[in-house]
This record gives structure tokens, sequence and C-alpha cells, in this order.
């Protein structure tokens, strides 16, 4: 049987080790130029491996969660899912994070997060936790997923690493 809704089981009702149940399978996509001051927008596919359905719903659904990380400032983007995810059923979402207009070191990092049964905000384990996006100095390092290699990188002048 698939848990719907209030059946789905979240970080804060697992015990410490993180269940498979709650994995995510990504590919995410973005751009290998990107500017300071200008939107990051990329596709993210998620694959929902089961066995819990993921409702889209904005308040008490499944979202991504993009977080952005510019010289230690942190920004928090939540996406809804572009359906319900069933077991086995993937969806894509394009996603747009504004860039500050000046940085040195920025990371774009991806998790899903739920609502628990007392409506707080509650992430996916770590585990799924990918890094989608770097860059330094301003001009991008592109990352497509946790297994892509780095670009070569070419600084801005005055940008040291």
């Amino acid at each position: 049987p698939v848990a719907r809704g209030a059946d789905l089981r979240l970080p804060a009702d697992s015990d410490p080790k993180p269940p498979l149940d709650l994995r995510v399978h990504w590919e995410v996509r973005f751009p290998e130029k990107v500017l300071p001051g200008d939107v990051l927008e990329g596709d993210v596919r998620v694959t929902n491996p089961g066995p819990f359905y993921w409702p889209a719903h904005r308040v008490r659904g499944v979202q991504i969660g993009a977080v952005l990380v510019c010289n230690g400032r942190l920004q928090v983007h939540v996406f809804p899912l572009p359906h319900d995810l069933a077991p086995g059923d993937t969806g894509t979402r394009r996603v747009f994070v504004p860039l500050p207009d000046r940085y040195g070191r920025c990371t774009l990092y991806l998790n899903l997060v739920g609502t628990d049964r007392d409506g707080r905000r509650q992430w996916f384990p770590p585990e799924n936790l990918i890094e989608a996006w770097r860059s330094e100095c301003g001009l991008q390092d592109a990352r497509y997923g946790m297994d892509a290699e780095f670009k070569s990188r070419k600084l801005s002048p005055g940008c040291s690493m």
C-alpha cells in the first residue's frame, strides 16, 4: 500500500539513522556561465523511489528546497513539486534563484522539504543533499549533480582563491 499525505513520515518522526524510504534521486541542469546579479535558473528532476506518496501541495506537501550560500550568507528558496509523485514517478521543476550583485564563492544545495504533523518544515535526511551548482569569484564552476567534474576556472581580475 502507498502512504498518502498525513502518513508521510518525515525526519522528525524518524530514527536517528535516516530510513531508506526517504531517498531522493536527482538530476540537475544549470548553465555554465552565470554572472553576479543574474538569476540562476535551472531544471531539477526529482524521482520518488518509494514507498511513500509525495503530494505537491504547498502547505502539507513535499517541496524542493534550494539553499544558496554566498560568502557565508544563506538564502533559502522553496519550490513546489510539479505534481504529486507516487513511488516510481518523476517530475521536473524549473527553479529560479537570484544571485547577489557581488560575491566570491557561492554554492547551491538542493534537498527535499516537507511538513510534519505539527505543521513545521522538515528537511529530508542530509544523505539526499546535493551540491547542484558552485561558483567562485562570480564565474561559475559548473557542477551537474554530485558526480560531475569541475569545469576549468577563469578568475575575475583581482580575485584570488
